[in-house]
């Protein structure tokens, strides 16, 4: 099963005057996700995705930005990601269709920090000196226009960074033979949107990008540290979760390696001898975080699938990425 994670960004800069007085903003704007995020992200075994955008920096460049960009032309220090919420270090999550959006927020010293100058690209960094550049953006007008901003000695700038993540909520549909019999699954989403209270966390199994609280590291399956296999085939809306009479759970997950530039990570759930041995054979399987108030996706069998001891049974997930 392939899961598809189309991901766009923006910048909004914001002017204030030293007192919090504000004075001005460009709106947002476009920006680049660079090569270095996807690479040391997706990539990695145990990378935090919120801990890759924790700084901001502001810049004077104006060259046109690349993927394979490692660095702005820095104006004054970099400033860190305001944390509004403890256990997330995240502004706020909203979810709208099939649209999540993260926004967070950097704050600069006032004349960011070197007696103000002109700005005319920004940057997200890992780190607070050097580090992994993970997003560039000239900064733009309404109309898209580079353009720069003065800002006074007196002056600071707040700087939202919105992440938008269109969520595929269709079905997915497949087959494999087993033992000379064919096997069809389909896969499609559950418990979408719920409790959204517990932003992010309900939400980050579909888009697994800047958040904390959940365990993200390719070893964890993004966020689904557990699979549930259970006799009912019957799968339920995308806003609820199949329930299973009798089931039985494994939380024994493989990451594939990863091979370089190619924005796709397989992770593995494998049911060993002991586990998922159910009477009359495997309806449904759903691939979830431990607790269940939490989304993540439910797939079916038909026919359920016969799984029985010494064998093992193994599901696996492809996490497809782009721009």
């Amino acid at each position: 099963m392939i899961l598809n994670h189309s991901l766009k960004a923006f910048y909004n800069i914001q002017v204030f005057s030293r007192n919090g007085v504000f004075l001005r903003e460009t709106g947002f704007f476009q920006n680049l996700l660079t090569d270095q995020l996807f690479e040391n992200w997706i990539g990695g075994d145990s990378t935090n995705t919120s801990s890759l955008f924790s700084y901001c920096q502001a810049g004077n460049g104006t060259g046109t930005p690349t993927n394979t960009d490692s660095t702005i032309s820095a104006v004054g220090p970099r400033f860190a990601r305001l944390a509004t919420n403890i256990s997330d270090d995240l502004e706020n999550v909203i979810a709208v269709g099939n649209v999540l959006t993260c926004t967070s927020a950097y704050i600069s010293s006032v004349g960011l920090g070197v007696g103000g100058g002109s700005i005319s690209e920004i940057g997200i960094f890992n780190q607070s000196s050097a580090g992994i550049l993970v997003s560039r953006a000239l900064i733009k007008t309404v109309l898209g226009v580079p353009t720069a901003i003065t800002v006074a000695a007196d002056e600071y700038v707040k700087v939202l960074y919105k992440i938008q993540v269109t969520v595929d909520q269709t079905d997915k549909t497949g087959s494999f033979v087993y033992g000379g019999t064919t096997y069809n699954w389909t896969a499609r989403p559950m418990a979408w949107n719920t409790a959204l209270s517990l932003a992010p966390k309900n939400t980050t199994n579909f888009w697994v990008f800047p958040k904390g609280a959940i365990s993200d590291a390719a070893t964890s399956g993004f966020g689904l540290n557990r699979a549930v296999a259970g006799d009912n085939q019957t799968l339920a809306a995308i806003t609820a979760r199949p329930t299973y009479t009798v089931q039985d759970i494994t939380n024994n997950i493989s990451a594939i390696a990863y091979t370089a530039n190619s924005k796709q990570r397989k992770i593995e759930y494998t049911f060993g001898a002991s586990q998922g041995n159910i009477a009359g054979g495997i309806g449904g399987i759903r691939l979830e975080n431990s607790s269940p108030s939490e989304s993540g996706f439910q797939i079916s069998f038909t026919p359920k699938f016969p799984k029985v001891s010494p064998n093992s049974f193994k599901v696996g997930i492809t996490h497809q990425f782009n721009r």
